[in-house]
């Protein structure tokens, strides 16, 4: 990476931290992860910890990845949406298989590797076929930091599901009120969710 300058690290005292997504990073192979890490941690400033997450499917998460990503200090987001029958609507293989036994797996390794902060969540697009106490119950049984809902994405052209009108009724929003009170009563509280945060 291109050196930081003096007035970078005036403004960046402190900590600063940085995200892989997009696409899959672990495809990068662990050793150029484990470059890019310490070449951005060597240019950064004594007084500056530099911390990174990283957004993944967990499907190339083996107890050897979770292990190097542990002790580089890494916190990972795992998307999964739901169940297997609700994770695998959208989210297959290229082949179209179902990807959700590996997820499932790597979830469980992060969970195993040992650091408290590794594991930082899930990440789950809100699918209005599927029931959302079943899956807010299944995500929860991970016992996840947090939990983040996000809504389908969509256009005018192809109009998310429920949205076919653009009326300001929102199913989307009738989706994540059924969990409130799951959330808010039901001892999930410690579960960080922006959404249920933001109604409650």
């Amino acid at each position: 990476p291109r050196p930081a300058s003096p007035s970078w690290h005036k403004r960046h005292r402190g900590r600063v931290s940085g995200s892989f997504q997009g696409g899959e990073p672990p495809h990068a192979g662990i050793d150029h992860l484990i470059a890019v890490v310490e070449a951005i941690r060597n240019e950064a400033a004594p007084d500056v910890a530099v911390g990174f997450g990283m957004q993944t499917n967990g499907m190339l998460i083996t107890s050897k990845v979770a292990e190097t990503l542990s002790s580089l200090r890494f916190s990972i987001g795992v998307s999964i949406d739901g169940s297997k029958t609700t994770n695998d609507r959208y989210r297959v293989t290229r082949t179209g298989k179902s990807s959700f036994a590996r997820t499932v797996a790597g979830i469980e390794k992060l969970k195993a590797a040992g650091q408290p902060n590794l594991f930082a969540g899930l990440l789950s697009v809100i699918d209005l076929k599927a029931d959302p106490i079943e899956t807010f119950e299944f995500l929860t049984s991970f016992e996840p930091p947090s939990i983040d809902f996000l809504l389908p994405q969509g256009n005018w052209t192809s109009p998310p599901l429920g949205k076919e009108q653009f009326e300001r009724h929102s199913p989307d929003a009738e989706w994540l009120k059924t969990n409130l009170d799951k959330w808010f009563y039901g001892g999930n509280g410690h579960i960080r969710d922006r959404n249920l945060t933001r109604m409650s």
